[in-house]
């Protein structure tokens, strides 16, 4: 699964034209397109390779589960990429892309997790939708880090979201909750591609602090996060052995990279 979300990444660098990845320049900036894309194509077969060393019998349910969320990831991409070109993108619409491009993910790889090691239909379930909740929250944190996230420490560029016109969480709920001058300004600023970035993402920056759109956001958050813990509560099994993954959810909920 880390192999095919890497595979994912390098495409999406491309596609986003995004200068850097984890504090280093993207496949494609330091190798150029053609090898970014053929490293990713590599990552993918690697990833079925993997994948069908496992107990024999459980392979077709996993190739299943797993090409299911391959499709759903492209999805989400696809949509991401429309809604940069869409006027009536709805936060609705935003939460359900990010269901589909980033939790689907989260949510496939503990899924997998789950029947490799002999969980129940039902318990495969309910970890699944701990995944989908808990992928959902981590997009949002981090389209919270791309804005208000330092660039050392989330280690690519800040306000990438904003120089790409991508309509986040954080945009969405700016548009519905302000004043007509401000969402005139904002969609002027949306359809531009200023030469001047760090000018336009200071003044879209400065519009989210004025409106208090992480605040509202870090509500959202939490209520995704609540909602991936009781999904957690639900299977069976001893407290004990649940709380790695607990930790795992208040680590990402807290995260500032």
């Amino acid at each position: 699964m880390e192999l095919f979300h890497n595979f994912t990444l390098i495409h999406d660098d491309i596609m986003d034209v995004a200068p850097l990845r984890r504090g280093k320049p993207t496949v494609y900036k330091k190798f150029g397109e053609s090898t970014a894309i053929l490293s990713g194509d590599a990552m993918l077969v690697y990833a079925y390779e993997y994948l069908i060393r496992a107990e024999a019998k459980k392979i077709p349910e996993l190739l299943r589960i797993f090409n299911s969320c391959a499709t759903r990831v492209c999805e989400g991409q696809q949509l991401d990429m429309n809604y940069e070109m869409k006027d009536n993108v709805t936060t609705r619409d935003y939460l359900n892309m990010i269901e589909l491009k980033t939790a689907a993910l989260l949510a496939t790889s503990i899924q997998l997790g789950a029947i490799v090691g002999g969980a129940s239909l039902k318990d495969s379930q309910h970890l699944y939708e701990f995944g989908k909740q808990l992928g959902v929250s981590f997009q949002l944190r981090d389209d919270v880090l791309d804005a208000f996230g330092e660039s050392d420490k989330i280690g690519k560029q800040r306000g990438g979201d904003i120089i790409q016109n991508k309509k986040t969480f954080l945009f969405l709920e700016a548009m519905r909750i302000s004043d007509r001058k401000t969402k005139t300004q904002l969609t002027s600023l949306y359809s531009s591609k200023l030469k001047l970035e760090k000018e336009k993402v200071a003044t879209v920056i400065s519009i989210f602090k004025k409106l208090e759109i992480d605040r509202i956001t870090e509500k959202m958050i939490n209520t995704f996060h609540s909602k991936a813990i009781k999904n957690l509560d639900r299977v069976d099994a001893m407290t004990k052995r649940k709380e790695i993954l607990k930790q795992m959810a208040a680590r990402l909920l807290k995260r500032e990279s």
